[in-house]
């Protein structure tokens, strides 16, 4: 069914939503299913979403609409900048806003919704022994340490991942499981034991151990942001298993901590990025204007 869908699907489907509006909301056009919620979460009933199914989607989409079908200031195609910041590529285009992090995931895990995350779920004592500081030290504290804690390995996936792309490995990563590669008990990764799994997950491809190892520690010395390098996806689920392996006393699912995480996002921490006060400002524009008319 995806595999039919095209750019100007895309943008048929959005002006068809648009017409059967009844009051007039901006129309945001997303990757996929996180972002959607996200944004739901945060701008409730003044938006609608259509989900694009991919980032080429997304932003084709919009380039559809503005450029071919002459359409303005009523949509926005929201799109993850995945490595384009690493590898110096531009999207320019007026109706497309690209994540200022990796992606938008990275977004919400740079702000306080990671602290209240801690706070909630997290234990002090716990957290203050792993993570090697005192106990009276405060939740802010902790999340700065933690944030660097999820980043070590992350970084390393977010190393190998853009191996792949600048190679053209066309490795697959979806049958990875966080649980399974990190170190049991801890969220520790060795990049020997990444490979090795990617090897089984891609047993078609001739992969060679020790030359990837060697170009994921170029990689890694070449020190990018963490924030360009590591996948939001990534950086959650490691944040999830830390949490439920080391720095809490409960035993709560993995899901409902994502979810809490997710859910502690606030729309006004949008405004600490630059793409989220374009993103907010976008939605308040298109509000004032519909206002006056």
């Amino acid at each position: 069914m995806k595999d039919s869908i095209t750019p100007h699907t895309i943008a048929n489907l959005a002006v068809m939503l648009r017409a059967a509006q009844s009051g007039k909301k901006p129309i945001l056009l997303t990757e996929g299913e996180t972002d959607e919620l996200i944004l739901q979460h945060m701008f409730g009933e003044r938006i609608q979403i259509v989900p694009a199914h991919g980032k080429f989607l997304a932003s084709e989409g919009a380039k559809v609409l503005h450029d071919e079908m002459g359409h303005r200031d009523w949509f926005l195609a929201i799109v993850d900048a995945d490595f384009d910041h690493i590898l110096g590529i531009e999207f320019g285009h007026p109706a497309i806003l690209v994540s200022e992090s990796h992606d938008f995931e990275c977004e919400y895990l740079k702000t306080r919704a990671l602290e209240k995350t801690l706070r909630e779920h997290g234990s002090a004592e716990k957290l203050a022994r792993t993570l090697k500081l005192p106990a009276d030290t405060q939740f802010s504290i902790f999340a700065s340490h933690v944030r660097m804690e999820i980043h070590k390995p992350a970084m390393i996936l977010g190393a190998l991942r853009l191996i792949n792309i600048k190679d053209q490995l066309n490795l697959d990563f979806k049958k990875l499981r966080h649980e399974k590669l990190l170190e049991p008990k801890t969220i520790e990764l060795d990049e020997k034991s990444l490979i090795e799994s990617i090897k089984q997950h891609n047993p078609g491809k001739k992969i060679d151990t020790k030359q990837l190892t060697t170009k994921i520690k170029l990689v890694l010395g070449e020190n990018h942001d963490p924030w360009q390098l590591c996948q939001g996806h990534d950086l959650v689920k490691i944040f999830c298993l830390g949490l439920r392996r080391m720095w809490s006393s409960s035993s709560r699912d993995l899901d409902s901590i994502e979810s809490s995480l997710r859910l502690s996002f606030e729309s006004a921490f949008l405004l600490l990025s630059h793409s989220g006060r374009l993103l907010v400002s976008f939605i308040e524009k298109f509000e004032n204007q519909a206002s006056v008319h």
